[in-house]
């Protein structure tokens, strides 16, 4: 999977930087067709975004983003929005339409 993480108007920190990385790869147990992921962050006067594009396989992108005072508060919250959207889609796809009835085996007592 390919995981790009930018800063716009300021650096990063290698250890945000592995956060985000790790962060993603959990994000990954929630759809395994997950093929790449995007995490940008901006400072906007004394607040920080991050943002989190995630690209899955045969569905639309999922985005989320958040903001904090700082970089690593904004970042955790992205995870848990994107957390939450993918667990939220995961249940939606599941089928709990009852089997038609000609399915359905009935024994006559």
């Amino acid at each position: 999977m390919r995981i790009q993480i930018t800063a716009r108007h300021f650096e990063i920190g290698d250890d945000v930087r592995a956060r985000a990385e790790e962060l993603i790869e959990r994000v990954r147990r929630f759809d395994p067709g997950l093929s790449a992921a995007e995490v940008v962050f901006k400072e906007e006067g004394r607040q920080y975004r991050a943002e989190g594009i995630l690209h899955i396989d045969g569905k639309d992108h999922v985005v989320a983003h958040a903001d904090a005072d700082d970089v690593m508060t904004a970042l955790d919250r992205m995870y848990d929005r994107l957390a939450k959207i993918l667990r939220r889609k995961r249940g939606a796809e599941k089928n709990h339409q009852a089997s038609p009835r000609s399915d359905r085996i009935v024994e006559a007592t």
